[in-house]
Formats: structure tokens, sequence, C-alpha cells
């Protein structure tokens, strides 16, 4: 009887700790759907989700600095090393993404470096 108490016992924690996984989500996951779902402040004007400029892998988060850009709901720039922040690889052509609500329609672009960035 007891080892049938043990294994029960077991089965549940088990359990537990699994559901008590599934219920939280990771902060990655938050960070994800916040950027997924703009707020409402965003539906009326220009905002930044996400930023890169790289080459391939090697990718930097340029989301802070191209948002310090963002003046009077508008973005304007010219997407070159000297703007985003230094050259990640040397001697190679860069890509420049952005992701971004513009009164509440989240779009994505890509241009290749040298790009003048003019949005909405």
């Amino acid at each position: 009887m007891a080892l049938y108490s043990l294994r029960i016992l077991a089965i549940f924690l088990l359990l537990s700790i699994v559901c008590a996984c599934r219920r939280s989500p990771s902060q990655a996951e938050i960070d994800k759907r916040a950027e997924e779902l703009p707020s409402e402040a965003s539906a009326r004007g220009l905002v930044v989700l996400k930023a890169t400029y790289g080459v391939d892998e090697t990718q930097h988060d340029v989301t802070d600095l191209v948002k310090s850009k963002v003046q009077n709901e508008r973005l304007n720039f010219k997407a070159v090393s000297g703007e985003l922040g230094g050259d990640p690889v040397v001697g190679k052509v860069k890509t420049f993404y952005i992701k971004y609500s513009s009164n509440g329609t989240v779009v994505e672009k890509s241009v290749l470096e040298g790009a003048d960035i003019s949005l909405p």
C-alpha cells in the first residue's frame, strides 16, 4: 500500500511541475508578444518594433538606436554604418531590417546599406 501511495504522489508532483511550467510564459515569449501586438499608442503613429543591421547571421540589434531617430512620427536617415552604431562586418554589404507599426499596421522592410530610410 505504501509503494502505491508513493507512486501516486510522484505522479501528482510530476504533473504539478509540468502544469506550472506551461502556465508561465518565458520572458522571450512575453517580449515577442509585445512586439507582435502594438499598443493603442502605436495605432496613432510610427513605432519601431525591431531593427537589425548586419550580414547573414551577424546581425546587430539597433532597435533602440533607430527608435531614438524617430521625430514627429517620422523616421528619416541613411542606412549606413555611421548612422547604425558602426560596421558589424567590415568589407561586406550589410542589410538593414526594420519592423514597425504605422497607424496600427505592422510593416517589415529590408534594404541594402546606403539606402535612404523615410518612414512612414
